[in-house]
């Protein structure tokens, strides 16, 4: 009949871009699988995120709420002293930015640097969940939380600089 559907290809969506008036995806179809890749690759940081199934550490005793006491564009200052949260997160509970997470990039007792500005600044006794974060380093790994057995890293293959550090 001439209002059934015609199908001309079938897969999954890849990539879609937009330029203002028109976009573009790209259609992956069962090949692209031969694409991926057979095994992950080496790096000397771990390739788990902090509380998977691979890192195995508990995160219930690493979270922690708190409130704001001072904020400006890029820091803010909490009631009380977390763990260390660099690299971990703060999610906003309430406030202008109710909902919203922000990737936390150093944390010096209650002081946080944010990687980018909040979308709103926010308000003094705004309530805030803090998720401590891992560098991805083996001595982090085997230090703060005794995890070194499920470090998904390789910190002591040679990389790329072997090659150039004797050229002389």
């Amino acid at each position: 009949p001439e209002d059934s559907p015609l199908f001309l290809a079938r897969g999954e969506l890849g990539s879609v871009e937009s330029d203002g008036r028109s976009f573009s995806a790209e259609l992956r179809g069962p090949s692209a699988l031969l694409d991926a890749p057979v095994v992950e690759e080496t790096s000397p940081e771990c390739r788990a995120e902090l509380g998977d199934r691979r890192c195995r550490v508990d995160m219930s005793g690493r979270r922690t709420l708190a409130r704001i006491v001072a904020a400006d564009s890029a820091s803010v200052t909490v009631d009380t002293a977390p763990g260390d949260c660099g690299f971990g997160t703060l999610r906003w509970l309430d406030g202008a930015n109710a909902g919203l997470s922000s990737a936390i990039m150093a944390s010096s007792g209650p002081q946080l640097t944010l990687r980018e500005p909040p979308a709103y600044l926010p308000e003094p006794g705004t309530m805030i969940e803090l998720v401590e974060g891992c560098d991805k380093r083996l001595a982090t790994c085997t230090a703060r939380f005794a995890n070194a057995e499920n470090f998904r890293g390789e910190p002591h293959l040679p990389g790329n600089d072997l090659l150039v550090r004797y050229a002389k």
